[in-house]
């Protein structure tokens, strides 16, 4: 189980640095935040909207921990958390330092193109991880070749699972690459 209080802590002073920041930034300034879709579920006019979606995330693992989820999809839910408030955290210094440029990044298409790729990567894992759950759950209650039939196809999602798992890493690779080139700009 991981523990999530000094977690909670920094989430929390970055809410209320991102709520000081919205009151100094123009209207005009705030609304021009631009993140890569796969961080953030949806855009927001104000670095408080952001700040609060990472609470959400947060309080999310906090309840799936509490209903007892794998520890690998926790695990998956904690690195999200991580990006956005590494992201979150890096324009709200940014924003600080009076670095108004970034604010009108808007992503290029090969960004754009990794970052989907990388968010549809995520999803499979996830979608395969809960089929996965549920195949276990029905074997336990299946008896002779139901039963051995209902093994197979969980083998199956398994070997799906791990080749989806080595495609996830290279597309990770790619972005990694990515960013590390000259191309890339920022990932806000």
């Amino acid at each position: 189980m991981v523990n999530l209080a000094p977690i909670k802590q920094r989430v929390s002073q970055l809410q209320n640095t991102c709520e000081q920041l919205d009151h100094q930034l123009s209207k005009k300034l705030n609304g021009k935040f631009h993140f890569n879709r796969a961080l953030f579920s949806q855009h927001h006019d104000s670095l408080t909207g952001y700040a609060l979606e990472v609470s959400r995330s947060l309080q999310l693992i906090e309840e799936n921990q509490a209903k007892g989820v794998t520890e690998a999809k926790i695990s998956h839910m904690c690195e999200t958390l991580v990006d956005q408030f590494t992201a979150l955290n890096k324009l709200v210094s940014q924003t600080q330092q009076g670095n108004g440029a970034l604010f009108s990044h808007k992503p290029s298409q090969v960004e754009k193109a990794l970052y989907h790729k990388l968010h549809k990567q995520y999803e499979y894992e996830q979608r395969l991880g809960a089929m996965i759950e549920q195949s276990q759950v029905k074997i336990q209650a299946l008896y002779g070749t139901a039963r051995n039939h209902e093994q197979t196809q969980l083998d199956t999602l398994k070997q799906r699972l791990q080749r989806c798992q080595a495609a996830t890493r290279d597309v990770e690779r790619k972005v990694r690459e990515y960013e590390a080139s000259s191309e890339y700009i920022g990932n806000f």
